[in-house]
């Protein structure tokens, strides 16, 4: 890069392709009679632009032995993450429930686990960082694994004589939380 000069101070123009990155750029001055070499620090922008936010898994059974986690990466404009210890806060709403939580990014990224309910339902979850909202996603809470059940035999007559139809039929199988349990679950 050449540099220029302007009242007895040698000015250089970085490259924009160096500058739309944060973190430390090294740097060496070469000349006949010795080398100079220091360093400088681009930092992030300090206004988010985006966040990058995943949830995940999408859904998990009731009774606080499942959680989700939330993790907000907030980005600059240039896609560059912003500095450390920057407030994010997340939001979940389940049944007639709201709460938020308050994080800070560490090492670029701000996380939260959030904890299943004990009743089964929809957790709508969002991160707010800095006046910028993430989208908002859905994570179901299913019911847990099915708590004892009871099942009866009905017939219209009890000799069997070739034509006899006997049905069977159970309670409504809960969880151990009294949510019913949704179709297609698997007993025995």
């Amino acid at each position: 890069i050449k540099g220029r000069f302007k009242d007895d101070t040698l000015f250089y123009k970085i490259p924009t392709i160096i500058t739309k990155k944060a973190g430390q750029v090294s740097w060496k001055l070469l000349n006949n009679k010795k080398i100079i070499t220091g360093s400088l620090c681009i930092n992030a922008g300090a206004k988010v632009e985006t966040l990058e936010t995943y949830v995940g898994p999408p859904s998990i059974a009731a009774g606080r032995e499942n959680s989700t986690m939330v993790i907000v990466i907030p980005n600059d404009s240039l896609d560059n993450p912003i500095q450390e210890n920057t407030r994010v806060t997340i939001h979940h709403q389940f049944l007639n429930t709201d709460k938020q939580d308050t994080v800070f990014t560490n090492n670029l990224i701000a996380f939260k686990s959030i904890a299943s309910k004990r009743q089964s339902g929809r957790m709508l979850i969002a991160a707010e960082c800095l006046a910028k909202n993430s989208k908002e996603f859905t994570v179901d809470v299913m019911p847990s694994y099915p708590k004892n059940f009871t099942i009866t035999a009905n017939r219209v007559h009890e000799y069997a004589d070739g034509n006899q139809i006997t049905t069977f039929k159970t309670s409504v199988i809960k969880d151990r939380y009294n949510n019913v349990v949704v179709d297609g679950t698997f007993i025995s």
